[in-house]
């Protein structure tokens, strides 16, 4: 039930930040105090891209009983959002952001350490 819920936000997450990126990256980096110019703006529509991508396998997959499937899946999310954590918090911490950037710490981190938990519980299930 976790990692139902987990997925579900993770969709909503993702779904936002991808439509906000792609159709408003100027405000949305401008929140974040990221300088902004034309490779910025391109990098953060890509961005948004990705995170539309993501928002829709993971609707996708949150119905998958195949549990090998599920199961990478969670893993692969789980690594993802931990480089992602540790990337942007060092990011964040060299002043890349302004402290709104620690909402994306926190939101990378909390995914992480969800997945981490479905993991291993994934883990410890199969033995």
């Amino acid at each position: 039930m976790l990692l139902r819920r987990l997925l579900q936000f993770n969709v909503f997450v993702s779904g936002f930040f991808g439509i906000a990126f792609v159709f408003a990256p100027t405000l949305v980096l401008s929140i974040y105090g990221v300088g902004i110019n034309g490779s910025i703006i391109f990098l953060g529509q890509l961005y948004g891209c990705m995170q539309l991508s993501f928002a829709v396998v993971i609707w996708k997959a949150i119905n998958i009983t195949h549990s090998d499937l599920k199961r990478w899946l969670v893993y692969g999310l789980f690594i993802g959002d931990t480089i992602a954590a540790l990337v942007s918090a060092w990011a964040q911490m060299n002043g890349a952001m302004n402290t709104s950037g620690w909402l994306v710490v926190i939101l990378y981190s909390l995914f992480a350490i969800g997945y981490g938990y479905s993991t291993m519980t994934y883990i410890f299930r199969s033995t």
